[in-house]
């Protein structure tokens, strides 16, 4: 991102009241003006504040910017915290609950609700560098590895293998076999404090591991596909016929859930981002030997036209924590088509900011683009993996995930490449287009890792080879009909299951309560190697003679437990009159 000043067109959740007691207005000091961050809403310090408490985010002097050690740094960012809530405010640890405090692990910095006269002693304390309204962002709604040149750079090595993209959204439908055996972890920080209802599916504020990152049903809002389309685009792999792969298609995903419910509407507050990136900086070295590579943010509101680093300080300190340690934070600009301004918090220089192009590379027309706009990438009628199976979306939404499975495709090619090589490679050998006077660089994923190869030659890898691929076959499904007295022990189909290029290890599932008592499934997990071995379904008489007349369907998944590559799913119907 580059530089600017925020205007602000639209504030969409802007602050919640903590209190309804009425109370005289308070007239902020000029320290207070100094170190306050205006966000991206109408609140401003030019009248005066109200007196009840409101949520912030407040950002420390950094304890620790040279610890080498991350436990050392940790010790640090908790004692700056404890000064503040302890020393500044006189909080107890009983008081945090009440107060709505979240404490970060990784990043100097801590959210709470505060009245006037606290912001003031905040403020005037030596421990505090910055202050900044939290605030809600929107998801933004509104063939493509071809055209970015994805599928070249596959044969150049530039894949996504031993990388992973951290997609912060409204979460994924965790099951869907576009990306679900490549699911590493989630998570979710939601609820913005307490300020908006949590969309974890534990009902807390956070949440981490298996399902925290469970999408929100439709039913709550139009929008909850969002992130299950994006992830899609990023890292997707095997998906129906006629549809394509992700741009890393061997890249692993995380996918975080941080939009909270206000009524019909979904919105991630400002705290539960941070959160979010945190804990992604925390756990950034937990999957050796995958590394997280990239963080897709594709969420924005209000438009700025200058930088925004001073008015979001605590979401620019996250980027730059990141940034420091090789994670890319790629963010959507905003489909409000402006030639000057993009979306916030994509107005924040050191992130990667994405604008969006025609499959015939022309510029979207509801793309923001300009000088603020750092690369671009194909966002119009994107198919991808969606809540009922895969559709089609345009946005820079979609654009995004391109570019941030760029760096990981990137990232696995030349392990050594920086961020900022790797956005300087992409930006260098993308394809021009110009259009109203504005002329745009979209990504070539294959140039940029010709690129990088030259500047990095250490990092050059062997010619590539084809990965150990599991192979289902046939590809169609089973459909038995069986009259109530028939011999069911006449049914019965096989598939072989194959590991081209290297053995690779399987399993058998399906969802829900698992593989039903009708269906009996000769083997459930084991080694595919080469030759094929067989695995046969047949139906379980003295269960299905118990079923009630009526059509019973269960889908096979054979996932690749190697390395996730050819994993798919098969769908049994049983139908008993």
């Amino acid at each position: 991102m580059r530089s600017g000043h925020l205007l602000r067109i639209l504030a969409v959740c802007g602050f919640v009241l903590a209190g309804s007691v009425a109370a005289e207005a308070h007239q902020p000091s000029a320290r207070l003006k100094a170190k306050f961050g205006k966000g991206i809403g109408t609140f401003s310090l030019d009248a005066a504040l109200p007196a009840t408490r409101l949520r912030y985010i407040v950002v420390l002097n950094d304890p620790a910017p040279d610890a080498a050690d991350r436990r050392d740094r940790k010790t640090r960012i908790a004692d700056g915290q404890n000064r503040v809530l302890a020393g500044v405010l006189g909080l107890r640890s009983a008081d945090e609950p009440t107060r709505k405090v979240r404490r970060y692990a990784t990043l100097p910095l801590v959210a709470l609700e505060a009245n006037p006269a606290e912001l003031e002693r905040l403020a005037a304390d030596t421990t505090v560098a910055a202050i900044q309204p939290d605030e809600a962002v929107q998801p933004l709604l509104d063939t493509s590895t071809q055209l970015t040149g994805a599928r070249a750079a596959w044969t150049l090595g530039a894949t996504g293998s031993n990388q992973a993209v951290a997609v912060l959204d409204t979460g994924v439908k965790t099951s869907h076999p576009f990306f679900a055996p490549k699911i590493i972890d989630q998570a979710c920080f939601s609820g913005g404090g307490g300020v908006a209802t949590t969309l974890c599916p534990n009902g807390q504020f956070t949440q981490t591991g298996i399902g925290a990152a469970e999408t929100c049903a439709a039913s709550v809002s139009s929008a909850c596909f969002h992130g299950t389309h994006v992830s899609g685009i990023a890292v997707g792999l095997g998906g129906k016929t006629g549809s394509r792969d992700g741009v890393a298609h061997f890249a692993r995903l995380v996918p975080v859930q941080v939009f909270s419910r206000s009524g019909n509407s979904l919105g991630a507050w400002f705290s539960d981002i941070v959160a979010a990136l945190d804990w992604v900086n925390n756990v950034r070295d937990g999957y050796d030997p995958v590394k997280i590579a990239a963080v897709n943010m594709s969420i924005g509101d209000s438009v700025a036209h200058e930088n925004c680093d001073a008015d979001l300080p605590a979401v620019k300190t996250a980027i730059d924590t990141l940034r420091a340690n090789g994670i890319a934070t790629v963010i959507a600009a905003g489909n409000n088509g402006f030639t000057t301004g993009v979306s916030a918090p994509g107005c924040i220089s050191t992130a990667v900011t994405v604008g969006a192009t025609t499959k015939k590379d022309g510029l979207a027309s509801f793309s923001n683009v300009g000088d603020m706009v750092d690369l671009y990438a194909t966002g119009v009628d994107i198919q991808s993996s969606i809540l009922s199976g895969y559709g089609k979306a345009s946005g820079t939404s979609m654009a995004a995930p391109h570019v941030a499975g760029a760096f990981a495709a990137l990232r696995s090619a030349v392990p050594g490449a920086t961020v900022d090589a790797m956005e300087a490679a992409l930006e260098n050998s993308g394809r021009a287009i110009t259009a109203s006077g504005v002329t745009a660089r979209r990504i070539r994923i294959d140039s940029a890792k010709t690129i990088l190869t030259t500047t990095f030659p250490a990092a050059t890898i062997p010619p590539v080879t084809d990965p150990p691929t599991l192979v289902v076959s046939p590809t169609d499904g089973w459909t038995v009909t069986r009259l109530t007295s028939a011999d069911y022990s006449m049914a019965a189909k096989s598939y072989t299951v194959l590991g081209a290029n290297g053995d690779v290890g399987y399993t058998i599932t399906a969802g829900g309560a698992g593989i039903p008592k009708w269906l009996k499934v000769s083997a459930t997990a084991g080694t595919a190697t080469d030759p094929e071995a067989a695995i046969t379904l047949s139906i379980n008489e003295a269960a299905a003679a118990k079923l009630n007349n009526g059509t019973y369907r269960a889908t096979l998944t054979f996932t690749n437990t190697t390395n996730a590559i050819g994993t798919t799913t098969r769908l049994v119907t049983f139908v008993r009159k």
